[in-house]
């Protein structure tokens, strides 16, 4: 019962981000979902792809960071986290002023 609901919710997101591809939310959710169900490297290549035709919100960036150090890519890894970071940080400058 439990694997067909990850399956019916994974069609779901692969269903909303084919029919609306520039929506960072449907992208996130279909990565996120994709990683749950062991298939990051699939996962890894929507974020991605996302990010190299949209650009990535803190979240999706932290996705992102995640699915490196699953893949055993320590240096996008890093890079990814200081990238958000440096995301968060200006965010916060923004809010503050």
């Amino acid at each position: 019962m439990m694997e067909r609901r990850k399956t019916e919710g994974l069609d779901y997101c692969q269903q909303a981000e084919k029919a609306v591809p520039g929506n960072e939310k449907y992208a996130f959710s279909l990565a996120y979902y994709l990683a749950q169900t062991g298939e990051s490297a699939r996962a890894l290549r929507v974020i991605e792809g996302f990010r190299a035709r949209h650009g990535a919100g803190l979240d999706s960036l932290l996705l992102l960071a995640d699915l490196y150090l699953k893949n055993h890519r320590g240096r996008e890894a890093l890079a990814t986290y200081q990238a958000a970071a440096a995301m968060r940080d200006n965010q916060k400058a923004k809010n503050s002023s």
